[in-house]
C-alpha cells in the first residue's frame, strides 16, 4: 500500500467495507475484511473465470502451497504441517472424525475425551456425535462456577491447570484426547494454553486446540506450543475473507487426518497432507489465496506485535470504562484478556431472559447500528466486546450509553422490546 498509515481507530474505517455509522464491537463473531483484501479476492475471481481450466489445472495447487508457506511464518511451524479448511468447526470435525475412527484407535484402550465447559457449541456437538458413533465417553470439566469474596466470577489460571490435572489423575490414564480453547468464545477468555498442553501431555493424552480466535489476536508459535492438533480461523482476526482457516497437525500424526470430503487425494500415490485437503472436487479456494494480501495489509498497520498491543490495550481500557459506567465489573487479569473483554451488565429489577436479550441485540443492531455479544454465565448477563484496529475508546463509550439507556427504559416500563 502506497499511502501512509493513518493510525489505529476510526480513521481506519475507510480502509474497510463497513458502514461508517456502524460501531462493530463484535469482530470476534465473524471478522471483516479490508478493501484491499476484497479487491484481491475479486481480482483472483476474475483471473479464475478468465480461463477456469488453466487456473484450476495449472495454478491452483501452486497458489495453495505458496499461501501455506506465507502463513507458516506467522504461526512459526513447517509449512507442510499445515493445510487450509473452511473454518474451525470444519477443521475440528476432520480431526475428531479421523482420530476416533476404528482405523486410528483399533489398539487404543483409552476411550475418553475431556473438555472444559467453555467449549464452543459446535465443537461440543462434534464430540457428542463422534463419541456416540465410535464408542467414546465424554468428560466435561466445569469452570468459572465459583465467586470470589466480592461476588465476582472467579478466574484463576493455576486453578484451571489444577482442575485439569486432578481430573486426569482421577481418570488414571484413560483420557485419549483433551480439547482446549485457546481463547474461548463466551466468555472471551485467554487460557494458559501452554501449561494445559504440558499437563495433558504428561498424562500421555493427545491435545486438540480450538484456536478459532487466536491468529491475529495473540502471538501464535506452534513450534513452542507443540500441540498435537490445532485449528484457527483466518477470517476472524487475520483479515482474510470468510471462511478460511488453518489446520495444523503434528508431523508424525498429520497423515492420519483426512478431510470431511474424501476425494482424489486419498488414492494418490505418495500423497501428502496437502493433497488430502487441497483438492476435494471443484470448489472456490480464493479465500485462502487472499492470505498474502491480508498479511501485507497487517504489515502496513505495523505488524503483528503492534496490532496485538493496540487491540489488547483497547479491550482492557474499554472493559474498565464500561465496568465503571455500569457499576459492575469486567473479569480476568490482563494476561487473561486478549482483544475481547467481558463486562457484567447493570443490575436490573426486571427479568432479563433469553427472549428479551435476543430482541435487545437486534434492536441495538437495527436501531443504533452497534453490535456486541451478550451471554449468560452463572445466571448473570454479560456482554463480550471485541477491540479491532478500527475501534477506539469512544466506541465503547457510545455503546455503553446506549445499553444503559435501554436498561433504564426496561426498568421504567418504557422499553419498546
Amino acid at each position: 500500500m502506497n499511502e501512509a498509515f493513518p493510525g489505529f481507530g476510526r480513521s481506519l474505517l475507510n480502509h474497510f467495507c463497513m458502514e461508517n455509522s456502524y460501531i462493530n464491537l463484535n469482530n470476534g463473531a465473524y471478522g471483516t475484511i479490508p478493501r484491499v483484501v476484497l479487491a484481491e479476492k475479486l481480482r483472483l475471481l476474475k483471473l479464475a473465470e478468465s480461463n477456469p481450466d488453466r487456473y484450476i489445472r495449472c495454478e491452483m495447487s501452486d497458489r495453495y502451497t505458496e499461501s501455506l508457506k506465507l502463513v507458516s511464518n506467522v504461526v512459526n511451524c513447517d509449512w507442510d504441517d499445515l493445510t487450509f479448511c473452511h473454518n474451525t468447526t470444519a477443521g475440528v470435525n476432520a480431526i475428531v472424525r479421523s482420530i476416533t475412527a476404528p482405523e486410528f484407535t483399533s489398539n487404543q484402550k483409552k476411550r475418553k475425551i475431556l473438555y472444559f465447559s467453555t467449549i464452543y457449541g459446535a465443537v461440543e456437538n462434534t464430540l457428542l456425535f463422534y463419541a456416540k458413533l465410535n464408542n467414546f465417553d465424554l468428560i466435561k470439566v466445569n469452570l468459572f462456577s465459583t465467586f470470589d469474596s466480592e461476588g465476582k466470577v472467579e478466574f484463576d489460571n493455576e486453578k484451571i491447570a489444577r482442575a485439569l490435572k486432578d481430573r486426569l489423575e482421577k481418570e488414571k490414564g484413560h483420557i485419549f484426547l483433551c480439547v482446549f480453547d485457546w481463547i474461548s468464545s463466551v466468555p472471551g477468555f485467554l487460557f494458559p494454553i501452554k501449561s494445559l498442553v504440558h499437563v495433558a501431555h504428561s498424562f500421555d493424552s493427545l491435545v486438540l486446540i480450538d484456536a478459532a480466535h487466536s491468529i491475529g489476536q495473540i502471538k501464535v508459535d506452534l513450534n513452542d506450543l507443540n500441540p498435537d492438533f490445532l485449528v484457527t480461523n483466518l477470517h476472524k482476526w487475520m483479515h482474510c475473507p470468510r471462511g478460511s482457516a488453518l489446520l495444523y497437525a503434528r508431523k508424525e500424526l498429520k497423515n492420519s487426518i483426512y478431510p470431511n470430503v474424501i476425494s482424489f487425494g486419498f488414492s494418490k500415490k505418495d500423497k501428502t497432507f496437502q493433497d488430502q485437503f487441497g483438492y476435494v472436487g471443484t470448489e472456490d479456494q480464493i479465500n485462502y489465496f487472499c492470505t498474502s494480501k491480508a498479511i501485507e495489509f497487517r504489515n502496513w498497520l505495523g505488524g503483528e506485535e503492534k496490532i496485538i498491543n493496540y487491540t489488547h490495550n483497547l479491550a482492557i481500557q474499554g472493559g474498565k470504562l464500561l465496568a465503571k459506567k455500569f457499576t459492575t465489573y469486567y473479569f480476568g487479569a490482563d494476561d487473561q484478556i486478549a482483544s475481547m473483554v467481558n463486562v457484567k451488565l447493570p443490575k436490573c429489577n426486571k427479568t432479563i431472559n433469553d427472549v428479551y436479550m435476543a430482541g435487545f441485540l437486534k434492536f441495538m443492531l437495527h436501531k443504533h447500528r452497534v453490535c456486541f455479544t451478550p451471554f449468560k454465565l452463572n445466571e448473570e448477563w454479560f456482554i463480550r466486546l471485541s477491540a479491532q484496529v478500527f475501534n477506539c475508546l469512544n466506541d465503547f463509550e457510545i455503546v455503553g450509553d446506549l445499553i444503559l439507556k435501554e436498561i433504564n427504559s426496561l426498568e421504567n416500563g418504557e422499553s419498546k422490546l
